[in-house]
């Protein structure tokens, strides 16, 4: 079978449907180094399966991900190798539709 495990490079932009569950299923891609989830439906959840499996994330792009809380944040901090939040805009609970 074809696997990705050597994958440095992943953009999801606009990929609405995908949620916390869904970014679980990425954590086979231990050599990603740049993800892109801008505009898509990432919650505290996904960034958890992030920054448990990701851990050579060097660049993450997190412009208008609405689902994401403090606590989601947080989990990035295990994220040593992360050097770079190309895009980060977070959204007060409640706020904006």
């Amino acid at each position: 079978s074809t696997s990705l495990t050597r994958l440095a490079k992943l953009k999801l932009e606009k990929c609405h449907s995908i949620t916390g569950a869904g970014f679980a299923c990425l954590s086979s891609l231990t050599s990603l180094e740049d993800l892109n989830v801008i505009l898509t439906g990432i919650n505290d959840e996904g960034l958890l399966a992030i920054s448990t499996s990701l851990t050579r994330l060097t660049k993450l792009d997190l412009l208008d991900c609405r689902s994401i809380t403090g606590a989601g944040l947080a989990c990035l901090s295990s994220l040593t190798s992360l050097q770079d939040l190309g895009s980060l805009e977070v959204f007060a609970a409640g706020g904006g539709t």
